[in-house]
């Protein structure tokens, strides 16, 4: 629990500014450094009222981390009271807190537009916008509301391991929330000055050459990176396991992928939107796709019996975890553990919080429950007790990078003592292979706008 000095210097950084943004990668210590800001905030009487924003999962780890911190002596001088924002109806439900404690009130990005009236009128001193990146969609509602938020809060800190998904753009929309001043809150005036137009039509942005690096400047005038190196862990191994869809799988596939209809028996699919003819490919190769009425078929079993097959090379008490994308892939995920006698737990969007909470701790403890299936967007962010398996398996995931990374760092994070070993389900000439070269391209694009040069990464002392 004592910081780093990767974290100290985050900390002496982030308190020479009212708004700043903490870059750290996943597994580095962000929330506790997060919490020392606050904790020297308070004692310096800048801060009383605390509003936490973050995703449903991680909201339950910050209560986690302050006990922590009192449990060895780091916050002793900062008595507490939390508020679940989730549950707050109207301004009479907040209760009182002494003048000499700090209230904490955490909400996620859903709620956040429903309990908005409630919050300006609180008045908070800080906000914590954790997991930044989810609202890098300027036009997001969530985005809207948290700057209608910040813009009446002084002190602003955003947090997030992958804070683009290989687009200097994305962070337009998180400086607005939490350093206006850099960027201003006017999109043309930003689009104007460093973006162009391009793409069919002229819809997308791009940022101009000539603009790049005072952009790229600016971006990293607010913001402290450091990568996964500074705890001298073990490079992630990546293995592609290739296989090829059955007969009736691929027809589908082909059928779908060049003429945007296929058969299903009496049934048929349709994807005249590219974008859905994109996600019915990839249902396919992961064995399910739903028809034009919403009824579900399976069209090929390859990828679940691929599975079955790495599964089957590990000791019965190895932990796995096993992230896929859509739930009728999660349920065949959770059969093919029932099938092989291996208990395993499930974290995805329809499991509430509390069970959430429970599941984790199921994993963390239970040295019989063996497997963690979790959907990419849910079990990507928060879940930090996967870091008990050293191998994981991406089924399927989303054609985001920052889905994709945050995913990796469930893994390989503080606590790793083996070295991470991921395993692709790749179906040979799909969709798969497509994806997953995409996602290793917006890796150096990332990279390339975070400016490795300027991040802080562990280096090894020479010793004589």
């Amino acid at each position: 629990m004592k910081l780093r000095w990767y974290q100290r210097k985050a900390k002496r950084l982030a308190l020479e500014h009212d708004g700043f943004l903490l870059y750290k990668k996943q597994g580095t210590g962000k929330t506790l450094t997060a919490l020392s800001i606050v904790h020297h905030r308070f004692h310096h009487n800048q801060v009383r009222k605390l509003l936490i924003v973050g995703p449903l999962t991680p909201l339950d780890v910050w209560e986690e981390h302050i006990k922590k911190g009192l449990k060895h002596n780091l916050f002793t001088d900062m008595p507490y009271h939390m508020t679940n924002g989730r549950r707050l109806k109207s301004w009479t439900d907040i209760p009182n807190v002494s003048s000499e404690a700090l209230h904490v009130i955490t909400v996620n990005y859903e709620s956040l537009r429903r309990i908005a009236p409630i919050l300006k009128r609180w008045r908070p001193d800080f906000l914590i916008a954790d997991e930044v990146h989810k609202v890098k969609d300027r036009n997001s509602k969530q985005s809207k509301a948290l700057y209608q938020i910040s813009k009446r809060i002084r002190y602003k800190l955003g947090t997030s391991g992958t804070p683009d998904d290989g687009d200097a753009i994305d962070y337009w929309a998180q400086f607005r929330a939490i350093c206006p001043e850099v960027f201003g809150v006017n999109w043309g005036d930003f689009a104007t000055y460093y973006l162009r137009k391009t793409g069919y039509g002229y819809i997308k942005f791009k940022v101009r050459k000539r603009k790049e690096k005072e952009l790229i400047a600016k971006i990293q005038s607010r913001m402290f990176r450091v990568e996964e190196d500074v705890l001298n862990l073990n490079p992630v191994i990546h293995v592609r396991y290739l296989f090829s869809l059955s007969d009736e799988g691929q027809r589908v596939y082909d059928q779908l992928s060049l003429e945007a209809v296929a058969s299903l028996g009496d049934k048929s699919i349709s994807t005249p939107i590219v974008l859905a003819k994109i996600t019915r490919l990839s249902q396919i190769t992961g064995g399910f796709i739903p028809d034009d009425e919403g009824e579900l078929h399976r069209v090929d079993r390859q990828k679940v019996r691929a599975l079955k097959r790495i599964l089957g090379r590990l000791e019965p008490d190895e932990k796995v975890v096993v992230f896929a994308r859509f739930i009728p892939e999660v349920e065949a995920i959770l059969q093919v553990f029932k099938q092989m006698d291996r208990r395993a737990v499930c974290i995805m969007g329809r499991v509430k919080p509390l069970e959430r909470k429970r599941v984790r701790k199921q994993f963390l403890r239970n040295p019989k429950v063996v497997g963690m299936v979790a959907q990419v967007r849910t079990g990507g962010v928060g879940v930090n007790e996967m870091a008990v398996a050293s191998y994981g398996i991406f089924y399927s995931t989303t054609y985001s990078w920052i889905d994709f990374d945050q995913a990796i760092g469930r893994l390989q994070r503080s606590g790793q003592k083996k070295q991470v070993r991921f395993t692709h389900l790749i179906a040979k000439g799909t969709i798969d292979e497509i994806v997953y070269s995409t996602l290793r391209e917006k890796q150096s694009t990332s990279n390339l706008i975070l400016n490795l040069k300027r991040t802080h990464r562990w280096r090894r002392r020479k010793t004589v």
